[in-house]
Parts: structure tokens; sequence; C-alpha cells
């Protein structure tokens, strides 16, 4: 099974979709039909895992992706708690990431959107982390957490995303991206959300995976028609492959379907980068590794270990720049 989509199962699924009664605003973009000769106009760069979800771990992994040759980065502030450790010292960590040589473009928090309850204090976490990135010069924030197929909580959802992505992006200039974690419900909420205010951040693995973690079905989705269907949405691409067939164990138990290396599972990502590049994207292009099938692993200190997989995979696989600034 691959990835790889040609113009008609791309019609043909799209319009599966349109009968479903899901069809978003689809780009008038040309298929690539060969490899791109375009330049490159989007930063790439690592979403590492934060070794044990410290501080210290965070610095151990951003000395690894520096020898590797990284620049830009992505850190998931969930349990971390970054921007929280640095808001009152912002000069202080963009000193110590700059003698690095590194930037931290991205950070994205685990919300719990399906609940009304949390509103206060998701916008009062924002604020801190908008206030952060626009100190340090980032370039995105954004939720994850699981969506819905109920249309009333994905009226909320939409409404609190909107709002947050235009505060944030009129108040510091930072940009609101959800990051997909499952196929479910993403869609619905870029139907009901201001393009504006709220831009999509597609984690391939987890579209390929397909399924909710609340228990709700939702089918796998193709990596290059979601970003040809949201081009004008997109914020960033997490470049992580993901294998139906990997067995492995999680918490004791055996589990069937994971995160593995790019180039080892089913998504072709040099059909998505060369889409991306005759699309003229200007987001980010970040390599992960953490999802099912590599959490624990990711809290190891082996994990730094695949970050020159990851480099390589992308400078001589899909020939992009690491060294880019935008």
């Amino acid at each position: 099974m691959t990835n790889t989509l040609n113009r008609r199962s791309l019609l043909k699924s799209m319009g599966a979709v349109a009968a479903a009664g899901m069809l978003p605003q689809v780009s008038t973009l040309p298929l690539v039909a060969a490899p791109s000769t375009k330049p490159q106009k989007f930063l790439a760069g690592l979403a590492p895992g934060s070794l044990g979800i410290t501080i210290d771990g965070f610095w151990h992994t951003m000395e690894a992706a520096s020898k590797v040759g990284f620049h830009n980065i992505e850190v998931d502030n969930s349990q971390l708690k970054l921007a929280q450790a640095y808001a009152k010292r912002p000069s202080e960590f963009k000193e110590r990431m700059d003698k690095l040589q590194l930037r931290l473009v991205g950070l994205n928090e685990a919300y719990s959107l399906l609940d009304p309850a949390k509103y206060s204090e998701i916008s009062s976490e924002n604020r801190l982390i908008g206030q952060f990135m626009q100190d340090i010069g980032g370039i995105y924030t954004g939720p994850y957490g699981p969506l819905s197929n109920a249309e009333d909580l994905m009226r909320k959802v939409a409404k609190i995303c909107n709002e947050e992505g235009k505060r944030l992006t009129e108040t510091n200039g930072i940009k609101f991206a959800y990051h997909t974690h499952s196929s479910l419900g993403f869609r619905r909420l870029m139907d009901l959300t201001d393009p504006r205010y709220v831009h999509l951040t597609p984690d391939l693995a987890w579209l390929a995976r397909g399924f909710s973690s609340r228990g709700e079905m939702s089918a796998p989705a193709d990596a290059l028609e979601v970003c040809r269907a949201y081009a004008s949405r997109l914020c960033t691409i997490h470049m992580k492959d993901y294998d139906p067939n990997y067995e492995f164990e999680y918490r004791g138990q055996p589990m069937k379907g994971g995160v593995v290396l790019p180039g080892k599972g089913i998504v072709d990502f040099p059909a998505v980068v060369d889409f991306l590049k005759e699309a003229g994207f200007t987001g980010q292009w970040m390599g992960e590794n953490v999802g099912i099938g590599t959490y624990e692993f990711e809290r190891t200190a082996e994990a730094v270990n695949v970050y020159p997989h990851f480099k390589d995979y992308m400078v001589n696989k899909l020939g992009l720049k690491l060294d880019l600034k935008i």
C-alpha cells in the first residue's frame, strides 16, 4: 500500500468527500506530475521530543539537533512548559538558542478543545505563549487534541479557535494552527473557522492512521490530497511516517500500526514536497518522530540518534535546505 496519488485517484477521492458533504475550499493549483524544479520557499527543521519532559532534556535535544545541522525547531509545550519557564526571561532563552544557531519557530499545546469549561484556561495560556513567541521571534503556535463529529461541539471549538487565532494574529503577529492528531474533524474545523486566523498543521502520520483517540472512527486521509485541498491554509507540515503493519508494545499491550522513520512507511513525502514547491508554500516542514509506537523511545537518551536519519532524508532524498532563512 502506498500514498502515491495520481490524477484519477485524487479526483475519485475528492468526489467521495464531496458526496459526504465535506468538500473544503479546493485549490486550483496544478497536480505535480514530475519532480518540481521550483525553489524551496519554506523552512525545514525538526520537532524533537524532550527527554523526560524536562527543561534539561529540552536543552539536551537542542544541542543534539544543532550538532546534526538543524536550525529551525518546533516543540510541544504541553508537559514541558517551556514558555512558562522562560516567559519572564525570553532574552536569556533566545541568546542560548542563538549560540546553538537554532530558532524556535513553533510551539504546540495539547488542549481539551471539546470541553468548553477549559476555554478560559486555554485563552490564558495562549496569551502567555503568544507573548513568549513574539519575544523570541517565533512564527506559530496552536492546539492539538481530539475533535468530534458532533456539530454542536465543533461549533464551540471553532468559536474559541477563531477568537484565539484573531488575538494571536493581531496582538502578537503569531499564527494559530490546528495540529492534526487523527483525520477526524479537521475538515469541519476548517469549514467553520476564519482562514485569516486559523491555519492547519497536517501531521502526515496521524492522517495516514486515521483513527481518533476518542473512539470515533475516521478513515485515513491522503497526505497529498490534504495539502492540496488546504494549500492556502497550511502553516506547518509534520514529516512523520506511518506503517500500518508495524507491531510493537505500548504500556504492556500489543499494538499494530505506528510511527516509523521517514521512508519506512506509506507516506509519499517526495510527492508532497514537489507539490509544496509548485504551490509556493512559505511555511514550515518539520521532521518529527514522536507518535504512537515511539512515545517511550522519545523519552530516552537514544532518541537523538534518529536525528541524522531525518537530516539525511530531508537533504539527500527530498533535496531540502536546512539553512534557508525566512
